[in-house]
């Protein structure tokens, strides 16, 4: 599932079921990393007709696998013999990285937004995230 935030509301989100087995839970975010840069690139060049400086900037896209991130932003990051598998998949990662379009942030699960669409969450961390979404503050926190 991913999420595209802009100025606190969500404007692209979607959840789909992988295609593809995935041989390792490092794959199977590389796969939907995939997908997330090409809708937030699509979303991008549409947003630069109406703010040509928008092409200028790096959007973010944070990402709660750690290991993913590693292997992206360096060529050597984390051991040859656990991603060989997923080889070409990273290096398209990082190339759109390496354009400045996309940068990739960690972000902790507790606070991945689109976690809402793809695992049962507690209803304190759904409430948050569908909050989140829809730029509005937690239930508990409104004006009745």
């Amino acid at each position: 599932g991913l999420v595209i935030v802009m100025y606190g509301g969500a404007v692209s989100w979607t959840c789909r079921k992988q295609a593809s087995v995935a041989l390792s839970t490092m794959e199977a975010e590389a796969v939907s990393m995939r997908v997330g840069f090409c809708e937030v690139i699509g979303v991008k060049w549409d947003m630069e007709v109406f703010d040509p400086q928008l092409g200028d900037k790096t959007w973010p896209l944070f990402e709660d696998n750690q290991s993913l991130i590693a292997v992206v932003e360096k060529v050597d990051g984390g051991k040859y013999e656990a991603r060989k598998h997923i080889a070409v998949r990273v290096m398209w990662l990082r190339e759109v990285v390496a354009t400045g379009m996309i940068s990739v942030k960690y972000i902790g699960t507790e606070d991945q937004v689109a976690d809402v669409m793809t695992k049962a969450l507690p209803e304190k961390e759904f409430v948050k995230h569908r909050a989140s979404m829809m730029n509005i503050g937690p239930i508990d926190e409104r004006v009745s």
